[in-house]
């Protein structure tokens, strides 16, 4: 059941996969506000920036079972805002995908669902989080042993974080979901979850735009996986070919979005996998974020690879791309 839904949350990009957020910066792990104007700025400041991404999907060729998008969007919105009395910043994201599977040369068409809350703290206090939330509406395909089925989940599930613990709570609509839950409802409490660098699952990819991102960066953090109850620690590093970092790291992608009305049609950028630590054989996702030096855009993520899972395997990549970002 954990494959079944792994396989969910892949749709909704890396962080959901993995997971983690607090302790001092070290200069070694954080470069600077890359997201404000004032990027030396390390308490919260003032931002208020949607982000648009649009979402494809690429077959494998020798996967069982079919799935394509008609139609696929990733929003997030970053702004000052306040969380019981405490200034810090808000993140929400919304990913909509509409497609259909396959299975047996029947089609079964879905609209899924997957919106994020999140508060966190400033640069100052390595983004340490205070409450987030995730709300699924989602399909996945799954392999009874005989056949491939398509399973429904409906969840929510919630962090609240208070000193060194973290409260999670998992609440599945079990009068609508057709797929099975390994995981029981209810509280779950994970104590000492600041001794290590960590991130929460819902800011993971938005802290990254507060690393000191180079061709041959890399480190290591934590982060709750609330669906498998797990504190995993999770890895990110530049992109390698085995022999040049340097050479395989640095991309110039393609484009076509608009920063703050300016049409832009290519970006430099630094591309790095992040992926769990140790024997965990999860799917690596590729990450590529834009040059901080580019004071247009600062340190953004531009485009995001990771493998849809379906029954016994991948089935086919998804991949974000970049296409609007709004300033106020």
């Amino acid at each position: 059941m954990k494959k079944l839904l792994l396989s969910v949350l892949s749709l909704a990009c890396a962080a959901t996969v993995l997971t983690g957020c607090a302790a001092a910066p070290t200069a070694s792990i954080f470069g600077g506000s890359y997201f404000l104007s004032d990027y030396e700025n390390l308490s919260v400041g003032t931002v208020n920036e949607t982000t648009v991404y649009n979402v494809t999907f690429a077959k494998n060729e020798n996967a069982k079972i079919a799935f394509a998008v008609d139609n696929g969007t990733y929003t997030t919105h970053v702004y000052t805002s306040e969380y019981n009395g405490t200034r810090c910043y808000r993140l929400d994201t919304e990913l909509n995908i509409k497609g259909a599977y396959t299975i047996d040369d029947q089609p079964a068409p879905i609209e899924d669902v997957i919106t994020t809350t999140a508060y966190f703290l400033g640069l100052d206090n390595a983004f340490k989080p205070l409450y987030s939330e995730r709300r699924v509406k989602a399909h996945s395909a799954a392999y009874n042993g005989e056949k491939y089925e398509l399973k429904y989940y409906e969840y929510e599930v919630s962090t609240t974080y208070d000193d060194e613990k973290a409260t999670v709570v998992f609440a599945p609509n079990t009068e609508v979901s057709t797929g099975k839950y390994s995981l029981e409802a209810g509280e779950t409490v994970y104590k000492d979850v600041f001794k290590k660098t960590y991130f929460d699952n819902e800011t993971l990819l938005f802290a990254i735009r507060s690393f000191r991102l180079s061709n041959t960066f890399g480190t290591t953090f934590d982060s709750i996986d609330a669906i498998s109850k797990t504190k995993r620690t999770l890895y990110i590093a530049a992109a390698t070919n085995g022999n040049s970092a340097s050479n395989e790291a640095q991309e110039s992608l393609d484009v076509s979005f608009t920063n703050g009305g300016e049409k832009m049609s290519k970006v430099d950028t630094l591309k790095f996998n992040l992926a769990v630590s140790g024997t965990y054989t999860g799917n690596v996702i590729v990450l590529n974020y834009s040059d901080p030096s580019d004071k247009k855009i600062g340190q953004q993520l531009i485009k995001m690879q990771t493998q849809m899972t379906g029954g016994s395997g991948a089935i086919g990549t998804l991949t974000y791309l970049i296409s609007n970002i709004t300033k106020y």
